[in-house]
């Protein structure tokens, strides 16, 4: 009743709680006790904070900061005026924000420096520029307040601005600048500022400095050259918040087109078009003066970013001007090269200026002298006026006459070429393909006009010709003559690429003579490490592909390339053109093997029917399944994968972020981090003692779309600025980050170009929501020691940075290095995908974690990847090198996996890729797996129905491909090479298919089938057998498999059956069959048209496994399938005399 008859006096809830607050804050006093403040704070911050609407609660915030302020209480002072600047955002009306902001910079600024970080935030929200501008000026003022420059006179101020100025102190600069009465000197100043600014990179005193402007057209002109300059540098994501900062009008819509055509150059294809659209809706609503100048920028936009078509639909509405003829002479180019000649011609009548018609001529008579068209281009040739445009095309018809032998024309255009680039390429083409066609007069001629005219031009330019020479004569093989020549120059620079052009060509010589086998090793070793560039590294490790142990010569050579990011590139590119030569069965491609193959004359007498025994031997029987020879044809398996750029493309643009800092223990998702770990420490102890607090702070990115850097940024001058900085052109974090649900978290370097993961501080980033880490650097990073934090085998419990992403969230991790993260505690191992967290998942449903993992480099993680209960995740073309335990671990119930096209190598402890427990219905594909501790690649704990296919495993430690206890699996065309146990080994494992595998120089068993006691093992002393129970039979079978110089050929224990059909040994008389095979290889060797089929007379009961990939025609034959008695009742482990009952007891199984 009360309240209402207040509101009858036109008193709202907000005015009485501001009245409230007035008599409260009387009572506070310097004099309290903590304890009665405590409860005066409690009071005060419910009432601010219970103001409704936006603009009485950060007037109430901020009448509440000054009071502390006036009693000393300086950070809560800071606190309150930081909450006032987030109440001011949602203020409507910019006159009335932009009071509140001006009142937050005040409040600010009159604590002193450690308030100008917010104070300098506020100003810079300000929507109206003409109040932004007075507010920087009152801001500059305050900071001067006190110093001896306070009452300095106008000159004195000036001259000190400059001396700034000239040493590059920015914004101690600007300070003395805006203490100037208004005047020419104060304006001159501001853009020699704003210049001194951008040149030097220091964007954020820059924007200060446009800020200043009391001229609203004037500022957006500033702020517009700042978001091209942060464009050019790379890092466009920066340029959020000035943009947002800017009014509507032609200069924001510039420079959204500028930023627009650089993502879309980028790939950021989402990004781009969101820019675009906004820019375009804007110039839509722009009145028609306006419109005439942005029109040509839309164009010039569209066609930096290869968007043509909508170049020309916009095209259409240019009106005459010299910036229409340059605009559209730019795209008459660009369509040109595109071999859009017609739509190119099409815009010459509306291109006026002469230099861009000559311009736009040039791009369409060398694209159509390259079609072919040489009469055309001549034509065209003579309407240009630009040397340069001339050379162009005359040196592109040289080329196309030369490429048909008509070297006689191509000399008499090279010389009517007057610029001297275009001459050298002209006689360089004609010399190269001349001496191709056994032309070598012409050939000679060439060459002599090319060094005649090299030697005519000045210093570099001079050098820059003869490189041309060099490379031409290096790749012709005509090395005396390369080097020479080479010796004549003189910039290093040129020179080095002159060297490189030599080594290129020396290498490739001797992968020619490799191909031949005319080659010694050490030689070819010499080649490989002379000065090769990285990219002909690359080139030179493709062309290995295919040769005897090239893919570990390949390999060895990438190695060796110094960027990571050009090496993982390589690797995949490796990775692609080896699963393309295994994909061919190796019956399709016998190649000289056929002569050494083993053989042993078929006996007619030992013929039969489908079935019938053959020969019995120590609890084996032999027989053939005829009628299978033509079941070869399978189910095709993709060769078709993400790359990086798929990703790239639905990155968004920054927009409508909300973010807070709270108490680790109020976040679920944050919270399991405090429970205990194995060793007693909470998971998120090291961020307990870095902040000194049982419940660290926690950065949480609520709603929105935003940036890591963008954090740092909102975050400077409030009390939690310590948890994020920003230093140059690197992000430090030093607290944990969570993303919830909803929101999307981007790291890029368009963004910031690094970010380091301070590892003691605890920092780590967990999401629910959207977390896309895209051409970024990310770094767990020891601050202590300036390093990243490396680990290895003795160092895995010490807390390092990772990455989470839980149940419900989604992680897209492309184009990226991530380095020194993870560390051995649940769900902290680097980069994981989870379900969860538990008290989550029991509220509600979750949707499993997904996301794709493309063209990485992952170096010194604990495990390069890791998930548990995760789904339909594309793991892609990454590089995995020097990990601690595993490169790749799939774990618990992981399902619908793409693992392809990756390269793992250097693991220290434990495999290069492993699935493990009831991953299923996965692709393994195209990896490259070689140098790991443990085995290339294991399939583990019940993971079924599962292709393993045209895979790479070598020099592995263990064996090339293991699979414990995981039937249903389908491993083909894989390479499988000098691992120092066996290439592939099959334990407690049944329906596997192994087709068209090439099998060479293992240490052990080139296949070893087997089953095993695991009570017996090691493994078997920690395993939980209700969790992860196994059946002991093991059965596979081999089709067309090329089996070559192992330890043994095929050695079984305890198998169950094996099926052979076709297989190729070679180089393995002696030691063909191991184990229970021993003394079979006559029958199984004369079976060439029928599948043998060598089984235990003990047939054991089938296990209960869903084969679906036999169900969907993965597998070939049947003959396995007789293994299986329906009738039992047993595995046969148990039954006396059998082949199972030894091996299953024997202690020699062991692992």
């Amino acid at each position: 009743m009360a309240l209402n008859r207040l509101a009858d006096d036109g008193l709202t809830h907000d005015m009485l709680g501001a009245l409230l607050l007035q008599a409260s804050l009387a009572d506070l006093s310097a004099g309290q006790s903590a304890a009665d403040r405590t409860e005066l704070g409690v009071t005060l911050h419910h009432l601010a904070s219970g103001q409704r609407m936006p603009e009485y609660r950060a007037a109430a915030f901020i009448e509440v900061g000054y009071a502390y302020s006036k009693i000393g209480v300086s950070d809560r002072a800071l606190r309150y005026a930081a909450l006032a600047l987030e109440a001011a955002k949602s203020i409507p009306g910019p006159g009335e924000q932009s009071g509140a902001y001006n009142a937050v910079s005040r409040l600010a600024a009159n604590l002193g420096s450690t308030g100008f970080a917010l104070a300098d935030r506020a100003v810079g929200l300000i929507p109206r520029p003409r109040d932004r501008a007075h507010a920087r000026q009152d801001l500059a003022l305050a900071k001067l307040r006190g110093s001896p420059w306070q009452k300095a006179s106008k000159e004195q101020l000036s001259a000190e601005a400059r001396k700034r100025l000239t040493a590059g102190d920015i914004s101690g600069s600007l300070q003395l600048a805006l203490a100037l009465p208004g005047s020419d000197e104060q304006e001159k100043l501001l853009n020699e500022l704003l210049s001194g600014g951008i040149e030097r990179q220091d964007y954020e005193a820059a924007v200060a400095v446009a800020q200043s402007f009391y001229s609203g057209s004037d500022q957006q002109k500033a702020l517009a050259s700042i978001v091209r300059a942060l464009a050019s540098k790379g890092v466009p994501l920066q340029s959020a918040a000035v943009l947002q900062s800017m009014q509507e009008g032609s200069a924001k819509i510039a420079a959204q087109l500028a930023i627009g055509s650089e993502l879309a150059r980028a790939g950021y294809g989402k990004m781009a078009e969101q820019l675009f659209g906004q820019a375009l809706q804007s110039a839509e609503k722009s009145d028609k003066a306006a419109q005439v100048v942005i029109w040509p920028e839309v164009v010039r936009a569209m066609t930096r970013a290869e968007r043509f078509d909508e170049a020309l639909r916009y095209a259409k509405r240019l009106e005459p001007s010299a910036e229409t003829s340059s605009a559209l002479g730019d795209l008459a180019k660009r369509l040109a090269d595109s071999n859009r000649i017609a739509e190119a011609y099409d815009l010459l009548p509306r291109i006026e200026q002469q230099e861009d018609r000559s311009h736009a001529l040039s791009g369409i008579g060398r694209a159509k002298a390259q079609s072919g068209d040489s009469a055309g281009a001549l034509q065209i040739s003579n309407d240009l006026t630009d040397p340069e445009d001339v050379g162009r095309v005359l040196s592109a018809v040289v080329e196309s006459h030369s490429q048909s032998g008509r070297f006689t024309e191509a000399v008499a255009l090279a010389a009517r070429i007057r610029d001297a680039d275009y001459q050298v390429e002209a006689w360089v083409d004609i010399a190269r393909l001349a001496r191709k066609k056994n032309e070598e007069t012409t050939s000679e001629h060439a060459y002599s006009e090319a060094i005649r005219i090299a030697e005519a031009q000045q210093n570099r330019d001079r050098d820059k010709a003869y490189y041309k020479i060099v490379k031409s004569l290096s790749d012709l093989g005509d090395r005396a003559r390369a080097i020479e020549l080479k010796q004549r120059i003189i910039d290093d620079e040129v020179r080095t690429r002159a060297d490189q052009a030599l080594a290129k060509a020396a290498a490739k010589q001797a992968v020619e003579q490799k191909k031949r086998s005319s080659l010694p090793d050490p030689v070819r070793e010499r080649s490989f490490s002379t000065a090769l560039r990285d990219e002909d590294k690359q080139d030179i490790a493709l062309e290995l592909v295919g040769l005897p142990n090239g893919v570990i010569l390949a390999s060895d050579l990438i190695r060796t390339i110094r960027d990571d990011r050009a090496r993982g590139a390589a690797f995949r590119r490796l990775a692609e053109a080896q699963m393309a030569a295994l994909s061919a069965s190796v019956a399709d491609n016998p190649g000289e093997l056929d002569d050494n193959a083993e053989s042993i004359t078929r006996d007619p007498a030992e013929e039969g029917e489908l079935g019938r025994e053959r020969r019995t031997r120590k609890g084996l029987v032999v027989a053939s399944v005829e009628n299978e020879a033509e079941t070869v044809s399978r189910r095709p398996i993709s060769q078709s994968f993400l790359r990086a750029s798929d990703v790239r493309a639905t990155v968004p643009w920054p927009s409508g972020a909300v973010v807070g800092v709270t108490f680790a223990n109020y976040n679920l998702y944050v919270s399991k981090f405090l429970d205990e770990g194995p060793s007693g420490d909470t998971r998120i102890e090291q961020a307990v003692r870095y902040q000194g607090t049982p419940a660290p702070r926690i950065i949480v990115v609520q709603s929105g779309v935003t940036t890591l850097g963008m954090l740092a940024r909102q975050l400077r001058g409030t009390q939690d600025q310590d948890l994020i900085a920003l230093e140059a052109d690197v992000l430090i974090l030093r607290a944990p980050v969570f993303v919830a649900p909803g929101a999307r978290l981007i790291l890029s370097r368009l963004d910031v170009p690094s970010y380091r993961l301070s590892a003691g501080a605890g920092a780590f980033i967990a999401s629910a929501g959207e977390l896309q880490a895209v051409d970024a650097e990310i770094v767990g990073y020891d601050e202590e020691s300036g390093q990243p934090a490396w680990s290895d085998t003795s160092r895995v419990h010490n807390f390092r940075p990772f990455l989470l992403s839980w149940g419900d969230g989604r992680m897209d991790v492309a184009g990226s290095l991530l380095t020194a993260l993870g560390y051995e505690n649940s769900k902290s191992f680097g980069l994981s995908y989870s379900s969860g967290p538990i008290r989550i998942a029991q509220i509600r449903d979750q949707a499993r974690a997904t996301g794709h993992v493309v063209d990485n480099v992952f170096r010194n993680l604990h495990f390069g990847f890791y998930s548990y209960e995760a789904e339909s995740i594309h793991i892609v073309g990454n590089e995995y090198v020097d990990n601690v335990v595993y490169g790749l671990d799939p774990h618990d119930r992981t399902g619908k996996l793409t693992i392809a096209l990756n390269t793992t190598y250097g693991t220290m402890s434990k495999h290069g890729i492993i699935i493990s427990r009831e991953v299923d219905d996965s692709t393994i594909a195209g990896n490259l797996s070689f140098d790991n501790v443990g085995s290339g690649i294991m399939l583990d704990r019940d993971s079924s129905n599962n292709i393993v296919h045209a895979n790479s495993a070598f020099d592995n430690g263990q064996d090339g491909i293991t699979l414990f206890e995981s039937s249903c699996n389908l491993i083909s065309n894989n390479s499988l090479m000098a691992n120092k146990r066996d290439g592939l080994k099959v334990r407690n494992s049944f329906d596997i298919g192994a087709y068209d595998n090439r099998i060479e120089a293992n240490g052990a068993a080139g296949v070893s089938a087997y089953v095993a006691n695991l009570l017996e093992t090691k493994s078997g002393e920690t395993r939980d057998f209700k969790m992860d129970p196994y059946d002991a039979v093991t059965s596979i079978s081999l089709r067309r498999n090329l089996i070559s110089s192992n330890g043994s050929g095929i050695s079984a224990q305890g198998a169950s059956g094996l099926a052979m059909f076709s297989n190729k040994f070679v180089k393995q008389s002696r030691r063909l069959f191991g184990g229970d095979l021993r003394g079979l290889e006559g029958p199984v060797l004369q079976s060439s048209r029928a599948s043998t089929l060598i089984a235990s007379t003990c047939r054991p009961a089938r296990p209960v496994v869903a084969c679906r990939l036999r169900e969907q025609g993965y597998f070939e034959g049947s003959a396995e399938v007789h293994i299986f008695d329906p009738q039992a009742s047993t595995d046969c482990t148990s039954s006396d005399g059998s082949v199972q009952q030894r091996a299953f007891s024997s202690t020699s199984q062991g692992t």
